[in-house]
């Protein structure tokens, strides 16, 4: 069992950027907002406050900003999910020598959960500008049923005409 940690915020500095009344609705009998232990880790939900607060926070690796956008989507706070969209674009040029189209794939999907338009349409446009791919094993990995009617758009968009 690890240790308790507590985070100190103001409620209202949260509620602001709470869009979907998720953070609202479990801190509605309470000042206290208690995270599940097993669905993220202490150090992305800080650096999920700071961004949320307005911290221009350089995420330090792939795996920090998906963690703080699991974070982000689960209550809601567009402006974080925004802001870790706009650094996973702008990090494909720095990963781009060591990226594989399995890697975009995993992208195309998480972005597709997560309903991060600028990154699945960004996404799409590099699998077929620098990979050979087949769009039927494009079409067949990817999940149609989670999808909304957004994504879809912009997956057609790209497969068919080539822009989105």
């Amino acid at each position: 069992m690890g240790r308790r940690r507590r985070l100190y915020s103001h409620k209202q500095l949260i509620l602001f950027h709470d869009s979907q009344s998720k953070i609202f609705d479990e801190t509605h009998k309470t000042d206290t907002l208690k995270l599940p232990s097993t669905f993220f880790e202490m150090k992305d939900f800080e650096k999920f406050l700071q961004v949320a607060h307005g911290v221009q926070l350089i995420l330090d690796s792939y795996d920090d900003s998906w963690g703080v956008i699991m974070i982000a989507h689960r209550y809601g706070t567009k402006n974080v999910l925004t802001y870790c969209e706009r650094q996973l674009i702008m990090d494909y040029e720095e990963f781009r020598e060591f990226c594989d189209s399995c890697l975009v794939i995993r992208i195309i999907k998480r972005a597709i959960k997560f309903n991060l338009y600028r990154l699945l349409a960004f996404s799409l446009e590099f699998l077929f500008k620098n990979y050979e791919r087949d769009t039927y094993d494009l079409f067949n990995s990817l999940n149609w049923g989670e999808m909304t009617n957004e994504s879809m758009k912009i997956v057609m968009a790209n497969v068919l005409y080539g822009e989105h």
